[in-house]
């Protein structure tokens, strides 16, 4: 940014995970809260606010052992996020379902 501070934010992030190991199933949650604030970096062209984004995040991981080479796993991740600039306002899903293998 050629020194301008276009870019230069401040964060804020606060997260929190629980985890469960058992046998056969290895389980992970976690929730998230991050907040961006850009010191220069107006909201909008030409207006006087400047940009901020928010963001909360929950993230769900299941492994299952189906035998000792495979496990069965779910990743799953869902994100909200809000701005004071619409091309930052979005929800995002993402879910991964797929099979471990050890040769």
């Amino acid at each position: 940014d050629n020194g301008s501070g276009y870019y230069d934010y401040r964060r804020f992030r606060i997260s929190q995970s629980a985890a469960r190991l058992t046998e056969d199933w290895e389980t992970k949650l976690v929730a998230a809260y991050s907040r961006y604030d850009y010191v220069v970096r107006p909201a909008e062209t030409g207006g006087t606010e400047f940009l901020y984004r928010e963001g909360m995040e929950l993230t769900l991981n299941l492994k299952r052992t189906l035998n000792d080479r495979a496990k069965l796993f779910f990743d799953g991740q869902f994100e909200h996020n809000h701005s004071n600039s619409l091309e930052n306002v979005y929800d995002a899903t993402r879910v991964v379902l797929g099979i471990e293998w050890a040769l």
